[in-house]
């Protein structure tokens, strides 16, 4: 059982919900997606959740990062643009929580988070910190 995935759709619906997203839920776990938003213009978008709260320490440096790999569970197979349309990453960073909306077409193999929760290449995909 993954519960730290169940913690990051979680803690996503919350988010989603709280920016004036609808919702709407897989009843498969076989989907590609874990959820289906609704934007306010009535735009409907496939949502991958992602969540780590692991620090990864540098092998030269006494600095540590976060990351997420942008493929599918722990195997090697990646995702496909028809598979989804955003994902959303959740960093906890020493219990703050910072949240990222990256569009599918702009995501490279994996999201690197600073120790202090910033993100170089993706800072303006951030949409919550909490």
């Amino acid at each position: 059982m993954n519960h730290l995935g169940d913690i990051g759709e979680s803690y996503a619906e919350y988010v989603l919900t709280s920016l004036g997203y609808t919702l709407f839920y897989t009843k498969s776990g076989h989907c590609p997606f874990d959820l289906i938003i609704k934007d306010s213009d009535n735009n409907l978008y496939k949502i991958q959740v992602k969540y780590t709260s692991s620090l990864q320490k540098r092998r030269d440096s006494h600095k540590g990062y976060y990351r997420i790999t942008f493929k599918k569970g722990t195997s090697a197979v990646n995702y496909n643009k028809s598979d989804l349309d955003y994902y959303i990453c959740i960093i906890d960073v020493k219990g703050k929580k910072i949240v990222y909306m990256i569009p599918f077409d702009d995501v490279e193999k994996v999201l690197k988070v600073s120790e202090d929760g910033s993100s170089e290449r993706y800072e303006k995909y951030k949409i919550w910190t909490d």
